[in-house]
């Protein structure tokens, strides 16, 4: 209901509220001063408390508002190619291969040495953040640099298995033959 749709409500008069005068004033109790009601009529109008709020005004902005959170879904992620999680699997399977042949405890020092590339020595579980491709470039890097050419080619064994289910786009440079 909007404020021009309502009807004003009806005045009431309200009669005078005067005692009968005595014939001589009053006197109050503190001293010789004389008490008496005036002889006037109030009137006063009837409102309703939808009235009241139709007839409110609105609230001075505070110095200190407060807003509440706007909140809403998550902004969604793309995506990522299936093959990203192949990183991490073909570099756990080069870090086995290569500790099979030089001893598991250099072969994963060396691959905590790789950045982008965090190993758990323990499982061997890898995780690979960034481009994945440059991450295992460089891991075979490492390994060439301490055990030559013979390093790269255990490192393309190794991952062999994988590399059909990559774009050749995405293979790494020292994987391909």
């Amino acid at each position: 209901m909007t404020p021009d749709q309502l009807t004003p409500a009806p005045q009431t008069t309200v009669p005078p509220t005067t005692p009968p005068m005595p014939s001589e004033p009053t006197v109050s109790s503190v001293g010789a001063i004389p008490i008496s009601e005036p002889e006037s009529t109030v009137t006063t109008p009837l409102v309703t408390p939808l009235q009241q709020l139709s007839q409110a005004q609105p609230a001075a902005p505070s110095l200190y508002t407060t807003t509440e959170p706007q909140l809403s879904a998550p902004a969604p992620q793309p995506l990522q190619p299936a093959y990203d999680n192949i990183y991490t699997d073909i570099c756990t399977q080069i870090i086995r291969e290569q500790g099979r042949i030089i001893g598991m405890a250099l072969a994963v020092e060396q691959a905590q040495n790789v950045p982008g590339l965090t190993v758990d020595a323990n499982t061997l579980h890898t995780t690979v953040v960034g481009d994945g491709s440059k991450v295992i470039n460089d891991l075979i890097g490492k390994y060439s640099d301490f055990f030559g050419h013979a390093a790269v080619e255990v490192c393309r064994e190794a991952a062999a298995k994988f590399l059909p289910h990559l774009p050749a786009e995405n293979t790494p440079a020292l994987l391909k033959a």
